[in-house]
């Protein structure tokens, strides 16, 4: 008899399984109604389903119970004909009555009569005014997926002179940091300057097979449990560029063409683009958010300025998977100067950070960008692409520059000192571990704080106070 239970309820589950279009890879990120003084007070909503639903929304309300309000998504986007659906939605500026400054808000992502479990952020207000505590953005890039016990290189590094794709790694050090400080509440939102999780060295885990989509599916998943709860933003970096995998190249009408020029990264996220005049709907290239004092830009370093490293093809450089585009003539690089102008002028900010996947030190990223960054005074940029971290002297009424690269991924290995053999600046502190930093925001001061992923020990620390 108990057998027989036992397997009828396995049919069953099966059954739901199959059937079964769960929300999930649940991703948000700061983005309310443009008009608003805070955009902050709204968030967008990204989720995934394995099908294409009828009817896919959001509800959300003050507590888990009661979900009063529903929204339904705005765009279902299936970007590779064999994989999941996207969906985006955007819950709009709060009432800042019903939702304070630090309340919970909760909400539930539905796909026909599949829900994911009631989720929760926290409200940011609807005010720049300082906050009763400085606000907390983690900042790192190249975070990988996982590590090399359960993704094991396939292809590694076979000498000195080959920088990339080694046998031991790990992207785990760094999640178990932020679920860390997600846990004791010490950051608001986090910010990934790029090469978001490697998926385009896929192939290197997997040769003989097409996996892209399946690993990106996975490192979603995998995050979720942060960017579910804590605002991400993320820009472009070099590895988000297209799949160059032999089943991308080989078969480009199957798989290359749906992977190249941003597409699955500009699909699977949602940033502020649109309430910040940036880059065209449906993309994520360029943009800007304010937190409390601060307003962020998030830069392009890859695409739509003379000398881009991905101006015209993709990261392998190949012919037929071209990228940029993204706006017209010079529209990205005025965008930057207005959106910069126009920060500068607004009492409300007081400091202004950049930041971007690619350092000064690389494809004509100072040349370009130092003229804007001296006129507007920036006062951080923040940067990944080399694997490691380094951060320039404080000079007066100067850029401090900070590469926080080392996060941990698939191609963490030596310090790649090569990207910095034209580099002008002077770097004070250097560090090879896994690390992530956590930047500190308020009306006196911007407090940059790297720590060790692994043991938590502090690495390097600074104030900005000018």
């Amino acid at each position: 008899m108990t057998r027989v239970v036992s397997c009828a309820l396995a049919l069953a589950l099966a059954h739901v399984g199959l059937s079964a279009n769960v929300p999930e890879q649940i991703h948000i990120m700061y983005g309310g109604d443009v008009s608003n003084d805070n955009m902050l007070s709204g968030m967008s909503v990204t989720f995934s389903t394995k099908s294409k639903p009828s009817a896919s929304s959001i509800s959300y309300g003050a507590s888990a119970s009661d979900l009063a309000t529903s929204i339904p998504t705005r765009s279902t986007t299936q970007y590779h004909p064999d994989g999941t659906y996207h969906h985006e939605a955007v819950i709009p500026s709060l009432d800042c009555a019903a939702y304070p400054a630090g309340s919970p808000v909760f909400y539930q992502a539905h796909a026909d009569s599949d829900s994911s479990a009631p989720l929760s952020f926290a409200s940011s207000g609807c005010s720049r005014d300082a906050a009763d505590k400085p606000l907390n953005l983690a900042i790192f890039g190249d975070w990988g997926y996982m590590d090399s016990d359960r993704r094991p290189m396939k292809i590694p590094a076979t000498g000195d002179e080959f920088k990339g794709l080694f046998k031991e790694w790990s992207a785990q050090h760094t999640m178990d940091r932020l679920q860390t400080w997600k846990q004791e509440k010490a950051m608001d939102a986090m910010w990934i300057l790029g090469d978001v999780g490697y998926i385009d060295d896929s192939y290197a885990h997997a040769p003989l097979s097409f996996t892209y989509e399946k690993d990106f599916d996975g490192f979603m998943n995998w995050i979720q449990n942060l960017t579910s709860a804590i605002p991400t933003a993320v820009s472009p970096g070099n590895h988000e560029s297209e799949c160059h995998s032999p089943s991308c190249v080989t078969q480009y009408l199957k798989h290359g063409r749906h992977l190249s020029n941003f597409t699955a990264f500009n699909t699977r996220f949602n940033m502020p683009s649109a309430q910040s005049g940036g880059s065209r709907e449906g993309t994520n290239m360029w943009y800007s958010f304010n937190m409390g004092p601060a307003h962020i830009v998030s830069m392009n370093t890859e695409t739509d300025f003379s000398g881009a490293e991905e101006e015209t093809t993709g990261d392998a450089g190949i012919p037929y998977l071209k990228a940029g585009g993204f706006g017209v003539g010079t529209e990205y690089l005025d965008w930057l100067d207005a959106d910069l102008a126009a920060a500068t002028a607004d009492p409300a900010t007081k400091w202004i950070v950049v930041g971007g996947h690619r350092p000064f030190a690389s494809a004509h990223i100072e040349e370009t960008f130092k003229p804007i960054f001296d006129k507007y005074r920036v006062h951080m940029y923040f940067a990944g692409h080399a694997h490691s971290y380094k951060r320039s002297a404080p000079v007066a009424g100067e850029t401090v520059h900070v590469v926080a690269g080392g996060a941990g991924c698939d191609e963490m290995g030596p310090p790649q000192e090569e990207l910095f053999a034209q580099c002008t600046l002077d770097w004070s502190v250097e560090s090879d571990k896994y690390s992530v930093g956590l930047l500190s925001i308020s009306d006196e001061k911007l407090s940059w704080k790297l720590v060790n992923s692994e043991d938590g020990s502090v690495i390097d620390q600074l104030d900005v106070t000018e």
